[in-house]
């Protein structure tokens, strides 16, 4: 890992890179992000469909139902219909908030069969109906946020690499000279 300090430094350069790719080239990135939300809607309701019909005698499974039919939809639309990048927002806030209720629903449903978890949906659901409320408030400053928020991170997280492989660049100089060291008493 020392001798290799320069492949670390590389992501770092990279990742920088990325950062202000993000943020110079704001809507080709919210693109992108449409892209990968469809896509994780479609496979998740996919996979949360399966898992309702596969387990229909529990009591929860029409939450697990409904969520992945709505995930399906989502997906679908987003993948088919990228200009809707401006509604973005707003359907990610409806889609997180019913999310939300349908989770609400298979909370209520958990507690009435006993299980353990219900207060685990139970909290999960609040958060999830108060966060897609919240992007539906604002979804304009969601956008905007979104994109500047990734640029952010990637920039301080390539900082943070470079950080990292010029100081293994320095540990491998310090253990050079340290085996020089060592070398040169034992001759």
């Amino acid at each position: 890992m020392f001798r290799n300090w320069w492949l670390l430094a590389l992501k770092g350069v990279l990742l920088l890179f990325m950062g202000l790719f993000v943020l110079y080239n704001a809507e080709l990135t919210l693109a992108a992000i449409v892209f990968y939300l469809g896509l994780l809607a479609l496979v998740g309701g996919v996979a949360e469909v399966v898992l309702a019909v596969v387990n229909r005698e529990q009591p929860t499974w029409t939450g697990f139902l409904l969520e992945g039919l709505l995930d399906i939809a989502i997906g679908v639309l987003l993948l088919t219909n990228p200009q809707v990048i401006g509604l973005i927002p707003v359907l990610l806030g409806l889609w997180i908030a019913i999310s939300g209720a349908a989770l609400l629903l298979r909370a209520f449903r958990a507690r009435k069969a006993g299980e353990s978890a219900w207060g685990n949906w139970l909290l999960l659901s609040a958060v999830l109906i108060v966060l897609g409320l919240w992007l539906m408030y604002d979804p304009v400053g969601t956008l905007v946020s979104v994109t500047w928020l990734l640029g952010a991170v990637f920039l301080a997280f390539g900082v943070l690499v470079l950080l990292i492989a010029f100081r293994l660049r320095g540990v491998r100089k310090a253990l050079g000279e340290l085996a020089e060291e060592v070398r040169g008493r034992n001759e």
